[in-house]
C-alpha cells in the first residue's frame, strides 16, 4: 500500500511549457514614452491599452497596424468582439 501512495505522489502533472517571444518592432519604441496597462488578444491581432489613453492595434510580431486615442487617461481594460471589428476600452 505504501508503494502505491509513493507512486501517486510522483505522478503529478507537469506544468505545460509555453513558447513565447517578446513583442518587438513598434512596441519597444512605444514603451520608451508610455506604459502598457492591458492587452487584448484576438485570433488576428493584439490591442494594447496604454497609460496615456492610447489603443494600439498590433500584428503578432509587434508591428503597429492602427493607433487611436479614445481616452485622455489610463486604459484599464479592453474587449474585442469575436469578429474583430470593434474594440472597447475602459478608462
Amino acid at each position: 500500500e505504501s508503494e502505491v501512495e509513493e507512486g501517486e505522489e510522483g505522478e503529478e502533472d507537469d506544468e505545460p511549457r509555453l513558447k513565447y517571444q517578446r513583442l518587438g518592432a513598434s512596441v519597444a519604441e512605444l514603451l520608451k514614452s508610455d506604459t502598457a496597462r492591458c492587452l487584448a488578444v484576438h485570433a488576428r491581432f493584439l490591442v494594447l491599452g496604454t497609460g496615456s489613453g492610447l489603443l494600439v492595434v498590433l500584428d503578432f510580431n509587434g508591428n503597429e497596424v492602427r493607433r487611436f486615442a479614445p481616452h485622455s487617461g489610463v486604459v484599464n481594460d479592453l474587449s474585442v468582439d469575436v469578429a474583430g471589428g470593434d474594440q472597447g476600452a475602459w478608462a
